[in-house]
């Protein structure tokens, strides 16, 4: 029987766990939570914290798996890609990770590309203010090492930088922020699947946000107007 672990074992897994279970696969779940509700459909329970990349290899190793995933789990996702690199799984590498999930790798990589915008990694508030007075306001701030939008800020004026500067320094794990120039213009996600090096558009969908200064996601619309 073929194994797959899946990292998190919160209820945005159940889902997959489920679905991987019904398929007559092995399912090996990890969660830090020794009460995470995926654990009840499990045939390996992992209480290790789904960021431990080491633990979770030797449990890979011990258990024999063929396969890593997640849903929804930005958090578990260095830890897949460790594992694909380390037993040569299918899968994402970490360096395809790291450039996904990581704001500031993320905008390097596209530097060179027509989507590229100017942008500035910043140690401290004063290098946001010399950024501000090299492209002028408005510019976003965000976190280089968060998802779902969480960690971003729209500033229209040096007290709004100042401001929102500290709050996001204090939630940050890199202590870095990244600042850019705003884009004007409706938002727009595009999911997708890509199997053997070939990507299909399953859907494109219009966000509803909550508008400045923070652009919370408060619903989707598509197919979009």
């Amino acid at each position: 029987m073929q194994k797959i672990m899946v990292v998190g074992g919160g209820r945005s897994q159940i889902e997959i766990i489920r679905k991987a279970s019904s398929l007559g696969l092995s399912v090996a779940v990890v969660d830090k939570n020794s009460n995470a509700p995926g654990f009840k459909y499990a045939d390996y329970k992992i209480n290790l914290d789904t960021q431990d990349y080491l633990g979770c290899l030797k449990q890979s190793e011990e258990i024999g798996i063929d396969a890593i995933t997640t849903s929804a789990a930005h958090h578990a996702l260095t830890t897949i890609g460790y594992v694909n690199d380390k037993l040569g799984l299918y899968g994402h590498s970490l360096k395809t990770i790291n450039h996904c999930t990581n704001k500031d790798l993320f905008r390097k990589k596209l530097v060179n590309s027509k989507y590229s915008i100017k942008y500035k990694k910043c140690n401290d508030v004063d290098e946001v203010l010399e950024f501000t007075d090299e492209i002028g306001f408005p510019i976003i701030m965000k976190l280089t090492d968060s998802s779902g939008s969480r960690g971003v800020v729209s500033c229209q004026n040096d007290h709004e930088v100042r401001t929102f500067y500290d709050c996001l320094k204090k939630e940050s794990n890199s202590g870095k922020v990244l600042c850019e120039e705003y884009v004007q213009g409706q938002e727009y996600s595009i999911e997708s699947i890509t199997t053997n090096n070939k990507t299909k558009i399953i859907a494109i969908t219009e966000k509803c946000t909550s508008g400045r200064p923070y652009f919370v996601e408060i619903g989707h619309v598509t197919p979009p107007h």
